[in-house]
């Protein structure tokens, strides 16, 4: 199978939501929603949660975005046009500046979600595989059959 593309700020940020833990990271806004809430009703925290709510919601609009904005400033390679190929053994990432191979076995586990497939080759890098990447759902299907047969459900 091959396919191709070039990844967009918004895949990268995506990818980093996923990575970040999905709903567990969705989960953490309720739950500072929650303790806010309490709170402010019952034990006059005003000042103190408007703090932290302004501190969850700065860290998630500005930051993590800013980062991002930043990896791919400093790594032009990151969108660039890439091709990618599966093979037997692996994956082969073919961009303008470089060609890698990317084994199975280098793989310890994936993820699929928000549009994007992470495949990962250590605990915090991983290669960011888009839903556009695929001329077709039935082709991402094969992707993510193929993964699920070498790796088993996603993470």
């Amino acid at each position: 199978m091959k396919i191709e593309g070039a990844s967009s700020f918004a895949d990268y940020m995506r990818a980093r939501y996923l990575s970040f833990g999905g709903w567990f990271y969705h989960s953490f806004y309720l739950v500072v929603a929650l303790i806010t809430s309490y709170g402010v009703t019952f034990l006059d925290w005003s000042f103190w949660a408007l703090i932290l709510l302004i501190m969850v919601v700065f860290i998630d609009i500005v930051a993590f975005p800013f980062i991002e904005f930043l990896k791919i400033k400093l790594d032009p390679s990151r969108t660039m046009h890439v091709k990618v190929e599966t093979r037997d053994n692996g994956l082969v990432w073919r961009s303008e500046i470089e060609e890698k191979i990317v084994k199975w076995s280098e793989i310890c586990k994936w993820k699929v979600g928000f549009n994007v497939f992470l495949l990962f080759t250590s605990k915090e890098k991983y290669l960011v595989i888009p839903f556009h990447y695929f001329s077709s759902q039935t082709e991402s299907a094969e992707f993510r059959n193929l993964l699920e047969s070498n790796y088993g459900k996603s993470a």
